[in-house]
């Protein structure tokens, strides 16, 4: 019985060629994870939660919702809360519209503002006029009208857990923007890496653009004006 052959190493460019092709399958995978990899941007971003209106929208710390019974309305002048009781109203002209949006915010985990925008088709970001700092049942007579006053705004306004806050929201837009308009909501002044965003198609579509645009009124109240002894 003879004795087999010693097993010879394989040829040096085999060797080689098996290196090579493991360093380029090393370099493709990296190539690939970094390529996939989120950005900056995609590791900061915030968690968006969609809703429509007449639904309740939770998120992480807060609840939204625009009740579907509740109209939105336009107006051509915003009228807020005059210094006194008896100033006229402050009057905010807009060059398009303004838009009153219904709105419930309840805060769920801690105090705190909600803060509330409107972005359109293009991306284009609307802020929510500021709540006046009128004091709730503030005496009111002026141009023959008299009672106590409460502003509807909610923007900036602080929340507790458990008191959940309806009224309306006011942006300026432009005229010819109203279709397809969202509004967004997130928690505090500054949104945070990673916060929930809270996103609501408002329903707009072209026809209830034009109805919105053909009912806008002249004047647009933040407030009502409630009879009773001042």
């Amino acid at each position: 019985m003879t004795e087999a052959a010693p097993r010879l190493p394989p040829p040096r460019w085999r060797r080689f060629a098996f290196s090579m092709m493991a360093v380029l399958l090393g370099a493709s995978a990296v190539f690939w994870l970094r390529r996939h990899e989120p950005s900056y941007v995609e590791r900061f971003a915030p968690i968006i939660v969609r809703g429509a209106t007449g639904q309740h929208v939770p998120a992480r710390g807060f609840s939204v919702a625009i009740p579907a019974d509740a109209p939105l309305e336009a107006g051509r002048t915003l009228l807020t809360p005059g210094i006194t009781g008896n100033a006229p109203p402050e009057r905010q002209p807009s060059t398009g519209l303004w838009l009153s949006v219904p709105v419930r915010i309840e805060v769920t985990r801690d105090p705190d503002r909600v803060t509330a925008f409107l972005r359109d088709r293009d991306g284009r970001e609307y802020t929510a006029t500021a709540k006046s700092s009128a004091e709730p049942g503030r005496p009111f007579d002026h141009g023959g009208e008299a009672g106590r006053m409460f502003e509807s705004n909610l923007a900036g306004l602080s929340l507790a857990p458990g008191f959940p806050a309806s009224g309306r929201l006011y942006f300026e837009v432009p005229a010819d923007q109203l279709e397809g308009l969202h509004a967004r909501f997130h928690l505090g002044p500054v949104m945070t890496p990673n916060d929930n965003l809270v996103d609501i198609d408002l329903g707009i579509d072209r026809g209830r653009a034009n109805a919105l645009r053909g009912a806008a009124t002249p004047e647009l109240r933040t407030f009502v004006v409630r009879g009773g002894v001042l």
